[in-house]
């Protein structure tokens, strides 16, 4: 799915494994795992003992210290232990955080105001070793804190940033629910053991003229609504041609988007509002409701699409 990025998606992506946890992605260090999962390691420092952090998780963290603060060095810590499950490696987790100038003290985004989320990959090649080694045994409802660097605005240099955020949840791998069938005449296709989605040969027929967003799983978790951050693994493919034009699953990470902002076609806006974390939706996505009809614009121009969408995760506004 062709979107842009939230501000605060790329800062903790380039934050948390590039620098606020590993302090560049290149740049990891050797630390060893903990040898207990459920324990993530405690490196706390100098700088974040300067901290003092509420402990309310779930509701914004009140920090404050005495600004300016001046480091060299990262340094990551847990301030409050969840009781949760605890984050393996490769898991999705779902995080919100408040991002602090260091210098001045100022709030420079926080997710708990802007009701947004962060999902967070811990893979090692898309985080940083040190940042997956830090959230791998980590327990939903735990409350972190990390000080570390990333770009200046020039993208030159490095400013120093503080993050506290608290643990909400992890994404499921895959749809988890009951099974529907495929409405009479719609595309069908088939799971691979990973739940990867398949589609059984071309579609016959004309393609529908109005929107179609019909569960093929229904699942059991948060209804998304307008405002809500969800993610997704998806497969996309052309009602005229049967071809795969992108997919989530081939990409090895979920996608993430926030639910009726504009950030994606509006057959994903429309269609999934009101879907249940763990469903698969089949949505069939006329030009209009899609990238057009003139595709001169997109390359996807004119074209009716075929989605098998997984919803894994709503993180409610």
């Amino acid at each position: 799915m062709i979107s842009r990025r939230t501000l605060v998606t790329a800062l903790t992506v380039a934050a948390a494994g590039g620098t606020l946890a590993a302090c560049g992605g290149d740049k990891s260090t050797t630390q060893k795992p903990s040898a207990n999962p459920s324990a993530p390691a405690e490196k706390g420092g100098a700088v974040l003992d300067k901290l003092t952090i509420s402990d309310n998780v779930g509701k914004e963290p009140k920090v404050t210290f005495d600004a300016p603060l001046e480091y060299k060095e990262q340094e990551n810590t847990v301030v409050v232990k969840g009781d949760g499950a605890a984050v393996k490696q490769g898991d999705t987790i779902i995080t919100r955080s408040v991002f602090i100038d260091p210098a001045s003290g100022d709030t420079l985004f926080s997710e708990f105001k802007e009701k947004s989320a962060t999902a967070l990959p811990v893979v090692e090649k898309t985080i940083g070793k040190s940042a997956a080694e830090f959230f791998s045994g980590m327990a939903v409802g735990t409350r972190f804190a990390q000080a570390g660097f990333t770009a200046d605005q020039s993208g030159q240099g490095q400013q120093p940033i503080l993050q506290v955020g608290d643990l909400e949840g992890i994404a499921l791998k895959r749809a988890e629910g009951t099974q529907k069938p495929v409405p009479s005449g719609m595309p069908e296709f088939t799971l691979g053991d990973n739940g990867a989605p398949e589609l059984k040969g071309k579609p016959s027929g004309k393609a529908p003229t109005e929107l179609v967003a019909e569960p093929t799983i229904v699942g059991t978790g948060e209804k998304a609504a307008k405002g809500d951050t969800l993610v997704m693994h998806y497969t996309g493919w052309d009602w005229e041609t049967g071809e795969k034009f992108d997919s989530s699953w081939d990409r090895g990470e979920p996608f993430v988007f926030p639910l009726g902002a504009g950030r994606v076609i509006p057959g994903w806006d429309n269609g999934l509002e009101g879907a249940a974390a763990g469903s698969q939706y089949l949505l069939v996505i006329p030009p209009k409701d899609g990238y057009g009809d003139d595709p001169a614009q997109h390359e996807l121009g004119g074209k009716t699409l075929i989605f098998a969408a997984d919803v894994l995760y709503v993180a409610k506004a």
